[in-house]
């Protein structure tokens, strides 16, 4: 069989292809681009979608300029655009679903599903897609572990790859998104307390297979995942309860714990350097 398939000329190509693809560590850019370098087919104000490495670029075809973006985490990005030439061959199920999901990488582009406009999008890290959207479909909640408490919910989270999409929890419209880079997902929402009180914000994390509330956090927390499944959250963090000595704290969190790390001031932004 392993000769069989060394002698096979499609696989041989398809090695050979692979093999002379840049490696991951480029940028995918959606800008404005004129005819001259686009190339064939293309007019003057067109916006077009680039791959740039530190040894060239590359253009792909055509996107809106109000297309949405998100890195899968494998060298490609998903796309959420206005539906155009391409026709969806999914349908999330979802009010208005009159975008259309894309998948590009330097192997292909494919139109894949539909969904609404409003629609949110971050990556998983592993090559898929989180999308947090309105949905027509009623979906009963599921009691969460005891302290985790219910989820203000109006919309859905779904996860998307190149095998499929499937509909999985609800979280409120409002709800801060981060992927965990191991193809989870952290989400930050309005929380009801299952002893009564008023409703907080809890860090959820979310993969295809489970959802967890796991920590409080203050809803004006910056998030953005480690890439190696935790979550660094920056926010206003009083040790004593009194808002005026409140500092602004730097967080890291996983499904093991969360610790208080560094102190920065506030106004600063939080991003990750992509390696966890």
């Amino acid at each position: 069989d392993a000769l069989a398939l060394a002698a096979d000329p499609f696989a041989e190509s398809l090695e050979a292809l692979v093999a002379s693809l840049p490696p991951q560590g480029g940028a995918w850019l959606l800008c404005q681009t004129d005819a001259d370098a686009a190339g064939s087919g293309s007019a003057a104000g067109d916006w077009r979608l680039w791959l740039a490495h530190q040894a060239g670029e590359r253009s792909f075809q055509r996107f809106p300029r109000e297309s949405k973006l998100a890195a899968d985490g494998q060298g490609g990005v998903w796309i959420l655009t206005p539906r155009g030439a391409g026709s969806a061959a999914g349908a999330s199920g979802a009010p208005e679903a009159d975008w259309a999901l894309w998948h590009v990488s330097q192997l292909g582009e494919r139109c894949l599903y539909s969904y609404p406009a409003d629609a949110r999008l971050v990556g998983d890290g592993q090559g898929g897609v989180w999308i947090l959207c309105e949905t027509s479909e009623e979906q009963d909640q599921e009691e969460v572990e005891e302290g985790g408490g219910a989820k203000e919910a109006d919309w859905c989270l779904w996860h998307a790859d190149l095998g499929g999409e499937r509909q999985l929890y609800t979280y409120p419209r409002d709800s801060v998104l981060a992927g965990d880079g191991q193809g989870g997902v952290w989400v930050l929402c309005e929380t009801d307390s299952r002893q009564g009180e008023d409703a907080d914000w809890k860090l959820w994390h979310a993969t295809d297979e489970s959802e967890r509330a796991l920590y409080a956090f203050p809803k004006e927390s910056q998030l953005v995942g480690d890439g190696l499944g935790g979550v660094w959250l920056f926010c206003e963090t009083s040790s004593s309860g009194e808002q005026e000595d409140a500092d602004w704290c730097l967080w890291h969190a996983d499904d093991d714990g969360e610790r208080s790390l560094f102190q920065y001031p506030a106004g600063s932004r939080l991003a990750g350097d992509g390696q966890g």
